[in-house]
């Protein structure tokens, strides 16, 4: 019996000196506050890839976990915790993570790189370990976790940023118009101007074009334009054959060649305006300037055309 009381010390010893040397290690190599971060790329322009995750509504169409409701608010659940943009002002937008009944604040940067179609995102927070080793190691654990949660989310974000239909809800490109001669008029709406408006103004200047001999030469034009305090300024214009000198409220307009941003909409007027909104968030997005107002060409008749899903609206923006 005695021979072995030697050899359970060393036992013992070798234990003790075991837990120490993992404790002395856990205090060394994990510290008190742990930094969880991960980098993303993006080959979009970095006011819309900011516009997607710092605003909630934005968060639906690419959100890789599940939806669920906190407190009587829509909450974005992933794995085992709950995501929450918070307060965000381009480029820092602020997140949430509600894990096991504790909050987490993080960060998200959005940068331009490179060029205006390339971006990054720098996605920051910190862990408090606690004291403890115990704690130490179940928030290091936790902490790895996060991370690979954190780029799960970045490689789903990523393809839905990257295509230019998933931001601005069409795709934009360049294009041109030919030396156009224009018949136009304009009239002012106190509420927004109706399908019928529109036509019946298209409709005067097809009577005037007609009765001056010549023929209409490609789509009818509008633009509409908020006025201050007094609604809506429509014009109406209409590409002829050869030059009209105008008479009474209708004029000539010349169209001169050039580039312009181009863009088409299918749907009614309530995607039609949609797309007026996503396309002046590209021009500013790309940090173009522009030359004149924009207009869009009725591509499709639409009181000939009952079905507002069928409507093709081609909308140009003269810019630079």
């Amino acid at each position: 019996m005695f021979i072995f009381i030697p050899y359970m010390k060393k036992w013992i010893i070798g234990i003790v000196t075991v837990a120490i040397c993992s404790l002395a290690a856990v205090y060394i190599f994990i510290p008190g506050r742990l930094e969880v971060s991960v980098l993303g790329m993006m080959k979009c322009n970095a006011q819309a890839v900011f516009r997607q995750v710092g605003q909630s509504e934005r968060w639906e169409k690419w959100w890789p976990g599940g939806l669920s409701e906190v407190n009587g608010q829509k909450a974005f659940r992933y794995g085992s915790a709950i995501y929450n943009p918070d307060a965000s002002h381009y480029p820092l937008a602020e997140i949430s993570i509600l894990h096991e009944g504790k909050e987490i604040k993080t960060k998200m940067s959005v940068v331009s790189v490179a060029t205006q179609d390339s971006s990054a995102i720098y996605w920051q927070c910190y862990l408090d370990a606690g004291s403890s080793p115990f704690s130490r190691l179940r928030q290091y654990f936790y902490g790895r976790a996060l991370k690979h949660d954190m780029n799960t989310i970045f490689s789903k974000l990523r393809p839905f940023v990257q295509n230019e239909k998933n931001i601005y809800g069409m795709t934009v490109g360049w294009g041109g118009t030919p030396d156009t001669f224009l018949v136009a008029t304009k009239s002012f709406y106190r509420d927004y101007p109706t399908t019928q408006d529109i036509y019946r103004q298209l409709d005067k200047l097809k009577k005037y074009i007609a009765r001056k001999g010549t023929s209409i030469s490609g789509y009818p034009m509008d633009n509409i334009t908020p006025v201050t305090d007094s609604g809506y300024q429509l014009m109406t214009a209409i590409p002829t054959k050869r030059p009209l000198e105008g008479e009474g409220d209708i004029y000539f307009r010349r169209l001169v060649p050039a580039k312009f941003l181009i863009a088409e909409v299918k749907g009614g007027d309530h995607s039609v305006r949609e797309g007026w909104v996503h396309f002046r968030e590209y021009v500013a997005d790309h940090e173009r300037t522009v030359m004149a107002i924009p207009w869009e060409y009725l591509v499709t008749d639409r009181l000939q055309q009952p079905d507002t899903a069928k409507w093709s609206t081609w909308l140009y923006y003269p810019v630079f």
